[in-house]
């Protein structure tokens, strides 16, 4: 499932989703989109911190994999 939601771009889509199933939101809840919204800034400040710890190259260094397993 998560390779065919990345092939077609939707990856955090079905983050959200699998957290308003995992929480049992209802899709009418009124802060629904508040919540899609958090869930979208936290995964953008994942993505923008990880493209910035990382050091210059095209390999992964030793300091790259202890800094992601620190995640």
């Amino acid at each position: 499932m998560t390779h065919k939601l990345a092939n077609e771009g939707k990856l955090l889509e079905g983050g959200v989703a699998a957290f308003v199933r995992a929480e049992k939101i209802a899709l009418s809840h009124p802060a629904l989109a508040t919540f899609r919204d958090a869930y979208m800034a936290g995964a953008e400040h994942l993505w923008t911190s990880i493209m910035i710890i990382l050091d210059p190259g095209a390999e992964p260094t030793d300091d790259d994999l202890r800094r992601a397993e620190a995640i």
